[in-house]
């Protein structure tokens, strides 16, 4: 990582900025491919677990191989598939409806766990059962990390990808 992007305002898709402090931690490389990262902010804690498992992204690049795209198509539908719930999300909590939270929750955390984002997939797993239990407030306050475990994410299957893309010219 270099000063200027250690240095820039993070962003949870490319246009729009993070609100509150927030870093990137890059640790030692999982595999050669996939760095593990973690977020730091005010609403979350760092972990060792890396955003996304490699393992996970080696198999679905295997399995879209042969497929018009490839591994990049079905990326795309994952980052589309994201935004659509993190905003139908974010308007059920809006109007606290527990109802449209589980079902959001529940599609993003489905979505997430496809391609081995794991924290991801039980950060709103814990969304979805505090507003199954009734738990509106709680169902927010876990939902306050999303953007920057999305941005982990993000920021890793970036990294993935270069560094897949490296590979296929060697």
């Amino acid at each position: 990582m270099n000063d200027s992007s250690r240095n820039a305002t993070p962003t949870l898709w490319e246009d729009e900025p993070l609100a509150g402090p927030c870093k990137v931690l890059v640790s030692a490389p999982l595999s050669h491919r996939t760095p593990s990262i973690a977020i730091t902010s005010d609403e979350t804690s760092t972990t060792s677990e890396p955003a996304v498992v490699a393992a996970s992204l080696d198999a679905l690049a295997v399995l879209f191989a042969d497929a018009p795209g490839g591994l990049e198509a079905f990326l795309g539908i994952f980052d589309a598939t994201v935004r659509g719930e993190f905003d139908r999300l974010e308007n059920f909590l809006a109007v606290e409806d527990a109802a449209g939270i589980i079902a959001a929750a529940h599609r993003l955390a489905g979505t997430s766990l496809q391609i081995g984002a794991q924290g991801l997939g039980a950060t709103c797993k814990r969304i979805e059962a505090a507003a199954k239990a009734g738990d509106v407030t709680e169902a927010r306050r876990r939902a306050r990390a999303l953007p920057d475990v999305i941005l982990a994410v993000n920021h890793s299957l970036r990294e993935y990808e270069k560094n897949a893309a490296l590979a296929r010219t060697v």
